[in-house]
C-alpha cells in the first residue's frame, strides 16, 4: 500500500473467512465504492496497514508488532457480524487458543483492544481523535445488553466508535470524508449507521447498557457524561456508580445521578446507563420505570 508523509496511520483488519465475498479486494478488475476503492483513496493521506487474520489471537499478534510509536487515526474491524460478534475465521476452528471471532465480554476480544488501545488517539478536540469502524453488519443493533458497538466503544474510550444498525453491502456504504472518517450506510433514505463516544476516564469503570441503579440520587449540577463521572469520583467512598440518562429522565435535564453502592439496578427503558467502581451483581430483569 503506498506510503504517504503522516504522523499517524491507519489499520484495517479484515477476514481470512469471507463467504461471499462481502470483503474481496478489486476482484472486479475496477475501483468500486468498496473496500478496494477506501483503501487506495485512503492512503492519499495516511499510511495504511491492511491485514487478513483468521482469528482474534492472530489480530492481537499483529498489532504488537507495531512499533510502539505507531498512532492510528483510524481502525476498521471488518467481518460478517451479528449484534454481538464480528467474525475472521470459522467457527468450526474455535479451541482454547482459537478465537475466530470478536465477541461482546469474550476475554481474547478484550486483549486485543487493550493492545490496540495504547496507540490511539484520545484525548483533545473529537475532530482529531481516533475512530473506529466495525465494518459489519448488525454490530450497531440495540439489544438487551451490550452489542458490539457499545461494547467496543467502552474498551475503546475516547475514540468515536461507528457501527451499523441493519445488514448492509458495499453499494449502501457512503464516506463522506476520507481524512476525518465519517459515514453513512443509507436504507430507503435512511442513515442506518450510528456512533458512540465515550469520555477515556470510564473506560476503567464496569459498563452497564441500558440498566439505572434502583437507589440513586440526582446530582443537578451535573450535566453531561463527563461531569457525572468526575463528580462521581470527586466523591470518594460516597459514589461507588452513576446512572446517566442521555436524553433525560423524569425531566431533560435530569441526566445525572449517584449512588453510594449500586446494590441493584433494573432495566431501563430510556437508554440509562450505569457506571460502577466494582462489579455489581445484583439485575433486576424486569422492565420498570426510571424514575
Amino acid at each position: 500500500m503506498r506510503r504517504v508523509e503522516s504522523t499517524v496511520d491507519v489499520l484495517y483488519i479484515y477476514p481470512e473467512e469471507d463467504h461471499n465475498g462481502a470483503f474481496s479486494m478489486c476482484s472486479s478488475g475496477s475501483f468500486e465504492p468498496s473496500v478496494c476503492f477506501r483503501l487506495v483513496h485512503m492512503a492519499h493521506h495516511y499510511s495504511v496497514h491492511f491485514v487478513r487474520v483468521g482469528s482474534v489471537q492472530e489480530a492481537t499478534a499483529y498489532v504488537k508488532s507495531l512499533p510502539a510509536e505507531t498512532r492510528l487515526k483510524h481502525v476498521v474491524f471488518g467481518g460478517h457480524g451479528n449484534p454481538t460478534s464480528l467474525a475472521w475465521g470459522d467457527e468450526a476452528d474455535e479451541s482454547d487458543t482459537v478465537m475466530p471471532e470478536l465477541r461482546v465480554d469474550e476475554p481474547a476480544t478484550r486483549e486485543l483492544l487493550s493492545v490496540v488501545y495504547p496507540h490511539l488517539i484520545v484525548d483533545g478536540e473529537e475532530r482529531t481523535r481516533s475512530t473506529v469502524f466495525l465494518d459489519a453488519c448488525l454490530n450497531g443493533k440495540t439489544v438487551r445488553d451490550k452489542n458490539m458497538l457499545l461494547f467496543v466503544a467502552h474498551q475503546l474510550a475516547g475514540t468515536k466508535v461507528f457501527a451499523s444498525q441493519i445488514s448492509f453491502d458495499n453499494s449502501q456504504f457512503v464516506l463522506d470524508n476520507y481524512l476525518h472518517f465519517n459515514a453513512h450506510i443509507m436504507s430507503n433514505k435512511k442513515d442506518k449507521m450510528v456512533s458512540t463516544l465515550l469520555h477515556p476516564g470510564l473506560r476503567e469503570l464496569e459498563f452497564h447498557p441500558y440498566r439505572a441503579c434502583k437507589i440513586k440520587q440526582l446530582v443537578a449540577s451535573a450535566q453531561t457524561m463527563e461531569s457525572c463521572a468526575e463528580s462521581c469520583q470527586k466523591a470518594g467512598d460516597g459514589c461507588e456508580a452513576f446512572t446517566y440518562f442521555p436524553d433525560g429522565n423524569a425531566r431533560i435535564n435530569q441526566v445525572c445521578y449517584h449512588s453510594k453502592r449500586c446494590s441493584g439496578m433494573k432495566r431501563s427503558k430510556k437508554g440509562a446507563m450505569v457506571f460502577t467502581k466494582a462489579t455489581e451483581e445484583d439485575d433486576d430483569e424486569s422492565d420498570e420505570d426510571d424514575d
